[in-house]
C-alpha cells in the first residue's frame, strides 16, 4: 500500500528510532519526572494514530474483498471509539456456514481462529509479495532491539531483588549476617547499624521506582520501532487477507457456490486483532514497561 508523502508517519524516514529525539523524551530532572512521562506517552499515542491512518483499506477492496474491508473497518473504528464493541462479520468465526439458514448467517457462529505464531509468520511471508516494501525491521534495528532487550532483562533482574518480599527477607537476614560476621572476626563490626523494617522498605521501594523509570525510558525509546514493524505487518496481513478473499470468491463463483472463507483467511482476521496498533495504547500510557520480546511475539523472534 503506497501512501502520499504528506500522509506518511514520520517513522517512514530512515532513522533508527533508538535515541531520545525519536520520542522526544526530555532529560530527567528532579522536577520534571511526571511531566516528561506524560509528554512522552502523548507522543506515543500520536504515533499510534498515524499508524492506523497509514493502513486504511484500499477502496477497490469494497468490490473484490468486501468482508476483508469490513473487518479492517471495524477494527479501525474500534480504535477511534475505545468504548465501542467491535462487530466483526460472522464470516470470521469458525462455524460460519454460508449454506445455513438466514438467521444463522446474521450472528457469530463459534469462535475466532486461535492465534498461532507459526501461522502468522507463514501468512506474513506469503503476503510479502503484495506490498511495495515488506521489510518489518532492518538488521541494524534488530541489533539495537536485542541490545535493549538485554538491558531490560538486566534491570528486571535487579527489580526482583528490590521486591517487597526481598525487603522482608533483608530485615531478618541482617541479624543473621551480624552474628556470622561477629563469629568470624571475633568482635562486633565497626558499622554497628541495624536498619528498621520501615527504612528497608522505603529504600527498596525507591529502588523499584528508579528501576521502573529506567525500564519505561527504554520502552519509550524502542516503541516507535514496534509501531513501525507492527504497522507493516498489519499492512501485509491485510493485503494477504484481501488476496485470499478475492481468489476464493472467484473460485466459488466459478462453481456457482457461495463464498466460504478458508481457515487461512480467518487466521488473518485473528492476527489483525493481535497486531493492530490500537492494542498498544495501554502499553503506551501504562506504568509497566513491555519489552521488545513481548511486543514482537508472533511477528519475529529476537
Amino acid at each position: 500500500m503506497t501512501l502520499p508523502t504528506e500522509r506518511r508517519p514520520h517513522w517512514c524516514s530512515d532513522i533508527l528510532f533508538m535515541n531520545n529525539t525519536a520520542t522526544n523524551i526530555e532529560p530527567a530532572t528532579a522536577g520534571n519526572l511526571g511531566q516528561r512521562r506524560r509528554d512522552s506517552s502523548k507522543n506515543l499515542l500520536a504515533l499510534i494514530d498515524s499508524a492506523i491512518a497509514a493502513v486504511t483499506p484500499k477502496n477497490d477492496w469494497l468490490k473484490t474483498a468486501p468482508t476483508t474491508a469490513a473487518v479492517c473497518r471495524e477494527l479501525d473504528l474500534k480504535a477511534k471509539q475505545p468504548d465501542r464493541v467491535a462487530k466483526l462479520p460472522p464470516e470470521v468465526f469458525t462455524q460460519y456456514d454460508p449454506l445455513g439458514d438466514k438467521f444463522s448467517l446474521q450472528k457469530p457462529q463459534g469462535h475466532i481462529v486461535q492465534f498461532n505464531p507459526e501461522t502468522a509468520k507463514a501468512l506474513l511471508a506469503a503476503g510479502a509479495r503484495l506490498v511495495e516494501d515488506s521489510t518489518l525491521i532492518s538488521d541494524d534495528e534488530k541489533k539495537l532491539l536485542v541490545e535493549i532487550q538485554g538491558k531490560m532483562d538486566k534491570f528486571k533482574m535487579e527489580l526482583a531483588k528490590s521486591s517487597t518480599a526481598a525487603a522482608n527477607a533483608e530485615f531478618f537476614n541482617q541479624s543473621t549476617r551480624r552474628v556470622v560476621e561477629t563469629i568470624q572476626s571475633g568482635a562486633l563490626p565497626e558499622k554497628n547499624v541495624i536498619r528498621t523494617m520501615d527504612s528497608i522498605h522505603t529504600e527498596f521501594a525507591t529502588n523499584r521506582r528508579a528501576l521502573n523509570e529506567v525500564l519505561l525510558d527504554l520502552f519509550h525509546q524502542f516503541f516507535p520501532l514496534a509501531i513501525k514493524a507492527q504497522t507493516k505487518a498489519l499492512e501485509i496481513i491485510r493485503a494477504q487477507m484481501a488476496f485470499l478473499e478475492t481468489k476464493e470468491r472467484e473460485e466459488s463463483a466459478a462453481f456457482a457456490l457461495p463464498w466460504a472463507p478458508s481457515c487461512a483467511w480467518k487466521a488473518c482476521a485473528t492476527i489483525q486483532t493481535r497486531i493492530h496498533p490500537d492494542r498498544l495504547r495501554m502499553a503506551a500510557t501504562g506504568d509497566g514497561a513491555a519489552s521488545p520480546r513481548d511486543l514482537f511475539e508472533g511477528i519475529f523472534t529476537l
